[in-house]
């Protein structure tokens, strides 16, 4: 018990840290992957290649620490078992003449105290294990406690008219946005009007808030405080599906072109809500 307590206050952290320094390695994979040519094009393999290393040392760093406490306790253990079968044959050289045991109880006396040490090193080993991988659950439990989106449907007597938006007037009104509780706001008393029919271009260096105002715009993350209303419509107050789903609503063209699996009618129209002229157009 003392062995097994004193390792586990060190080999659950040690787990933790591998698990965790796994992840990054796992996204540079998939990024590399996936990005392998806008790496070529703009010369960064060297880059790419240090930020992996970088990264499988740290996760091997921690699982060789972690493989060491391991070996640390299969040796301690080894060696009470050593202790005990030794303990046992000092015992019955010392006390057989008082005792007048058999030699085949001895035997078996010997042969028991061997069995119970592998008995014990299998139970010390797979308790600590156990302890030690329940660092994965803990993380699957954290995830079921993040934050959910807002309702995805719009609570009745809320719902906006079938044809809105009709005129596309979009107004921001002092908002502002955090990404999480505690950090610093990423869009401060932001307030502008797009007129219907008006074109809007956003320009300013990276991490301006370009993107922020789209986040903001489609609800991936919820603004602190103002308003942003579209045909006078309060988006708060509209299920995600009124503010994203609607074929007439808000759209978005990304940065890098995604085809989902199926045909390319399904990619240009996913839910089928248009005719296939409508698509061709």
């Amino acid at each position: 018990f003392v062995l097994s307590n004193h390792y586990l206050n060190s080999g659950t952290d040690l787990q933790r840290l591998d698990v965790v320094s796994r992840s990054p390695i796992q996204a540079m994979l998939a990024e590399g992957v996936d990005g392998a040519t806008m790496i070529r094009v703009f010369c960064q393999e060297q880059h790419f290649i240090f930020k992996f290393q970088t990264a499988l040392d740290k996760n091997t760093a921690a699982q060789l620490n972690f493989i060491a406490a391991q070996r640390w306790l299969g040796l301690r253990v080894q060696l009470l078992g050593v202790l005990i079968v030794f303990s046992t044959s000092l015992f019955v050289v010392l006390f057989n003449d008082y005792l007048k045991l058999d030699p085949g109880l001895i035997g078996l006396l010997i042969l028991w105290a061997f069995y119970f040490t592998i008995t014990l090193d299998f139970w010390i080993t797979a308790i600590a294990n156990t302890e030690a991988a329940l660092t994965s659950l803990e993380r699957a439990v954290a995830m079921t406690k993040l934050p959910e989106e807002k309702p995805f449907l719009t609570e009745e007597g809320n719902e906006p008219s079938p044809t809105w938006p009709q005129k596309g007037q979009l107004d921001f009104e002092h908002v502002c946005m955090r990404y999480r509780e505690g950090l610093p706001l990423v869009l401060n008393d932001l307030s502008f009007t797009i007129s219907p029919g008006q074109r809007c271009g956003v320009v300013g260096r990276t991490g301006a808030g370009k993107t922020s105002l789209v986040t903001a715009l489609f609800r991936l993350v919820e603004i602190d405080t103002g308003a942003i209303k579209l045909d006078g419509v309060d988006l708060s107050a509209l299920g995600l599906s009124d503010v994203r789903g609607r074929p007439n609503s808000l759209s978005i063209i990304p940065q890098d072109p995604v085809l989902f699996s199926g045909s390319l009618r399904e990619c240009l129209d996913p839910f089928g809500l248009s005719k296939d002229e409508d698509v061709l157009d």
